[in-house]
């Protein structure tokens, strides 16, 4: 078969009765013999020639080679399949998956994409899937009132996890009150979560 061979080749050829006859089973590359017909599972074996017609058949099945799917750190995200061993020739489909707060940003050698195909291939090293993410932007929106000002300016897309001073300035004949969660002071740090937010 296209996996492996058997020696000697000998289809539909004529033996002498009670001769031994040598059988070997060689896989190609990329495959492991797996067992004979028979359920015999060594490589090599001796037929002793019956006074019948006999057939050997050896079957061989993919070897596995590893792929090591990996991140940049697993808390700001995943690639699947996992880490570990697959069959010669089988497609994988490898997805990176961002948590809350990240964003994917590319592969490590520079492909883009979140998800991608690999055939494995028969090599004598792991191969290596490395996701890189990075912080992700949301939009921070700031309101007031309609008596006086707010820095930042309204809409402004802001890193995760960053904290970002906001500060209100009144209008003339006014003071500042509150913030929109009770916080009195005119300044304010607010550290930015992983969501779209409006602070008032």
């Amino acid at each position: 078969t296209s996996q492996g061979t058997v020696t000697p080749n000998v289809v539909d050829s004529m033996c002498k009765f009670n001769s031994a006859v040598p059988l070997k089973a060689t896989p190609l590359e990329g495959y492991d013999f797996s067992h004979w017909q028979d359920g015999e599972t060594s490589v090599t074996r001796t037929y002793k020639v019956a006074a019948k017609d006999s057939t050997f058949i050896a079957y061989f099945k993919p070897h596995r080679y590893g792929v090591q799917t990996l991140t940049n750190g697993d808390y700001m995200g995943e690639v699947t399949p996992p880490t570990g061993t697959y069959p010669f020739d089988s497609t994988l489909l490898i997805v990176a998956k961002a948590k809350d707060g990240y964003a994917f940003d590319k592969w490590s050698d520079g492909t883009e994409g979140i998800s991608r195909n690999y055939t494995v291939k028969a090599l004598d090293h792991d191969t290596v899937f490395k996701a890189l993410f990075k912080k992700a932007f949301y939009w921070l929106k700031v309101e007031n009132d309609g008596h006086g000002t707010t820095t930042p300016a309204t809409n402004t897309q802001v890193e995760y996890q960053s904290n970002v001073k906001i500060y209100a300035t009144p209008a003339v004949g006014y003071t500042f009150d509150h913030w929109q969660d009770g916080n009195t002071n005119d300044t304010v740090i607010y550290t930015v979560a992983y969501k779209d937010s409006t602070y008032k």
